[in-house]
């Protein structure tokens, strides 16, 4: 694991990029994202969008959508992946912490994708999520939750969104969308990645 770390912490760019190309982004759920969540969301015009979880591999979905004019800010708890946020729009603090490091900063579109069960682990957590992230919102901005069923329960399954948020379908057609997302269960199984849409009430 630690090599790992090493490995997309000090290779150059272009060498992970080049690998995540080949790898990574040919999953299902990866060629779902960019070839339709985020062109959907980039033709709502959103002003402002928020990722929580950065990467190697998310670099060029955030291309994207700055390229598309619009403002893009991240944040990852992890400091090593500073390198992979938006350049001085970037923070490192978790998803529940966002309201004290974004000062006067409300989003339009709210990312939160492959961070519940990688690091984001417990309802507690995302109840606490839920809450910072509806306070950076004004009404009618959207949360859209990736998350892979082989490594966190149903984020909507306790109600705790509810106090905030609706589930929404004006974005992808339906409030959730489910992928293959190249993970397994411990069966065997293929794992399905979930793509949940909540609007902010």
């Amino acid at each position: 694991m630690i090599w790992r770390a090493l490995v997309w912490t000090w290779l150059p760019r272009q060498v992970l990029e080049y690998y995540a190309d080949r790898t990574i982004l040919r999953q299902p759920d990866r060629i779902f994202i960019a070839q339709v969540l985020i062109p959907k969301i980039v033709a709502r015009r959103p002003k402002r969008v928020l990722a929580l979880g950065v990467h190697y591999y998310t670099q060029r979905m955030q291309r994207t959508i700055e390229r598309s004019g619009i403002e893009l800010f991240t944040a990852d708890p992890d400091a090593r992946k500073v390198r992979w946020g938006a350049k001085s729009r970037h923070r490192v603090c978790t998803a529940a912490e966002i309201k004290s490091h974004f000062p006067g900063a409300t989003f339009d579109v709210v990312l939160l994708n492959g961070v519940l069960g990688y690091g984001l682990d417990t309802q507690e957590e995302l109840d606490r999520t839920y809450r910072a992230v509806a306070a950076k919102m004004e009404p009618g901005g959207l949360l859209v939750l990736g998350w892979d069923d082989n490594m966190f329960h149903d984020p909507l399954a306790s109600g705790a969104h509810m106090a905030y948020f609706v589930e929404d379908e004006g974005l992808l057609g339906k409030s959730r969308m489910g992928r293959l997302s190249g993970l397994r269960h411990e069966d065997g199984r293929p794992a399905t990645k979930y793509f949940d849409v909540l609007r902010r009430s």
